[in-house]
């Protein structure tokens, strides 16, 4: 936002693109993660079986899905959390206030 007011919007593109990509590098690098830790413990015994399945490469799949359903849910999670705060701090800035007949916006002399 600060470099579209300055007149700068390829700047805040490559910006976006750059954070972008380190965050969905950063989800990606979890998953893997996860997954090869919930195969391990389902070696052990840990774990469900089920998560000991492999594809014909020797990917973990149901490892992989579990862990990626589990990363969105809590990103998700976090994300709407997140939205919910932003409004309702928004919208507490508009609260008006009755003043017998009349209403006046709080923020009205500002």
């Amino acid at each position: 936002m600060i470099f579209s007011q300055m007149g700068s919007s390829l700047t805040a593109n490559v910006l976006n693109v750059v954070v972008l990509t380190a965050a969905l590098s950063v989800y990606n690098s979890g998953v893997y993660a996860n997954s090869r830790m919930l195969y391990g413990l389902a070696e052990q015994g840990n774990a469900p079986r089920a998560l000991l399945k492999l594809d014909r490469r020797g990917v973990p799949y149901l490892a992989i899905g579990l862990s990626a359903l589990a990363t969105f849910a809590t990103f998700a999670t976090f994300a709407t959390f997140a939205t919910f705060a932003t409004f309702a701090r928004r919208s507490s800035r508009h609260r008006s206030v009755s003043c017998g007949r009349a209403h006046r916006s709080i923020f009205a002399n500002r």
